[in-house]
């Protein structure tokens, strides 16, 4: 080879290499939407579990699915990226995690129904017969749009799961000094069916709650360890404010008002709706009503025998909380699992001086929605907290999940061998996976 062509070469796998640096220099390992004509991400288990959380094999998917709204039709690829049990990049390269290829095309898409606002719903299975994982752990997912020089639009977490090969056992149980408002969890941990060398140094464990990231805890040591059993039970370790139950709004139908909706206005190319003003929880008493923990589901009671990925429409929806003067301190967003208790400026309320209330107008899906009121620090944070506006309670109902990882002597990943959710009203129901 000439010098000339040796130049070449090695050009342009330095260019290669920069490019797809590049590409990804601005990724945060968490849910996020990195552009604003993506809406209504969602990363389901097709096994019905609130968790993006599947057992290891092909058998066993996940749906993942968004809307375009962008004029004109863009073409998308993927890729996945194995993660420590802290949600840092693990050392393994993608034929250490890969069995197929390292990227995949989206192309699954369809264009929505008699809707005012127009989008193209894409989706995708996974794991499919491009891309499929092979081992357990912790993994992002990874949606560049290849119209744009190929630039990251949506980052998701999803887990991969062992087969079960122990056993957790939770408890609930009055929080230490803030028993009127935190839940405490302890549990112990059965590993009699593998095999552990040092489980006091090998294992990690989180503990979230409502399936939040943002507010888990972890732990790499137990109180104790005896008989395959670790003990969990340290007090005040794995406490978390039992906040309020979800803010509920019920958007299936813009042809008539539903549960928390003043009024419902359909313009040329777009649906208003205005809901009633909400007002601050925080010195409330505890009021039981049914939630789904924060989540939501895309529904269209409209066109209830109809596809509601493509059929349900968007409106700009007036959320308002009253509140009697700005707070100074914070600032106020409305969260939930509809975008991932992140501060995300989508959903960043304004004070209104004239009505005296927060307020925000983000553009959502038709479908059932949980919500909730939150603040972040102006100086120095980026945790979502209730407090100020929801408050706590310790008789909320909340889902809790735990999992185990395992990283032996010497091993270059962190295993997901352990999983269970649990709900602390309904402790009889403890689905271990």
């Amino acid at each position: 080879m000439n010098m000339l062509k040796y130049g070449a070469v090695i050009f342009f796998f330095f260019s290669f290499l920069t490019f797809n640096l590049a590409q990804d220099e601005e990724i945060e390992f968490t849910d996020k939407v990195y552009v604003d004509y993506i809406h209504t991400v969602q990363l389901i288990a097709l096994n019905q579990h609130k968790d993006p959380i599947v057992k290891l094999g092909n058998n066993n998917t996940f749906l993942f699915s968004f809307d375009d709204f962008s004029e004109e039709t863009r073409s998308y690829v993927y890729t996945i990226q194995h993660c420590n049990a802290d949600w840092t990049p693990s050392d393994l390269t993608e034929l250490d995690y890969i069995d197929g290829l390292t990227e995949g095309d989206i192309e699954e898409y369809d264009f929505s129904l008699n809707t005012l606002t127009p989008y193209t719903y894409h989706s995708l299975i996974l794991p499919n017969e491009e891309v499929r994982w092979t081992i357990s752990g912790n993994y992002i997912l990874k949606v560049y749009d290849t119209e744009d020089d190929k630039k990251l639009v949506i980052t998701r977490r999803f887990m991969v799961k062992e087969p079960p090969t122990l056993n957790i056992t939770p408890s609930f149980l009055s929080a230490t000094g803030n028993f009127n408002t935190h839940q405490e969890i302890n549990f112990d941990i059965f590993y009699n069916n593998m095999r552990i060398d040092n489980p006091l140094r090998e294992i990690t464990v989180v503990v979230r709650q409502n399936q939040r990231w943002d507010s888990a805890i972890y732990a790499n040591q137990p109180r104790s360890e005896k008989r395959q059993t670790l003990v969990y039970n340290t007090r005040g370790k794995f406490s978390f404010g039992g906040g309020k139950e979800f803010r509920y709004l019920d958007l299936r139908s813009v042809e008539q008002r539903r549960h928390s909706v003043s009024q419902v206005i359909e313009g040329i190319d777009n649906y208003e709706v205005t809901l009633f003003s909400d007002e601050m929880r925080s010195n409330k008493s505890f009021l039981r009503q049914p939630d789904m923990n924060g989540n939501f589901v895309i529904e269209n009671s409209d066109q209830s025998n109809r596809d509601p990925n493509i059929r349900s429409d968007y409106a700009d929806v007036l959320f308002s909380l009253n509140v009697n003067q700005e707070l100074e301190d914070y600032d106020v967003y409305l969260s939930g699992r509809f975008n991932n208790w992140q501060p995300d400026p989508r959903y960043k309320m304004v004070y209104n001086n004239i009505i005296h209330a927060y307020v925000a107008k983000p553009k959502l899906k038709q479908g059932v929605y949980d919500y909730m009121y939150t603040v972040v620090p102006k100086e120095g944070g980026t945790k979502m907290d209730l407090t100020e506006l929801e408050g706590h309670w310790y008789e909320t109902e909340n889902d809790y999940s735990i999992l185990v990882y395992y990283r032996p002597f010497g091993g270059r990943y962190d295993r997901l061998i352990g999983f269970t959710e649990f709900n602390v009203v309904d402790q009889n129901r403890v689905n271990n996976r």
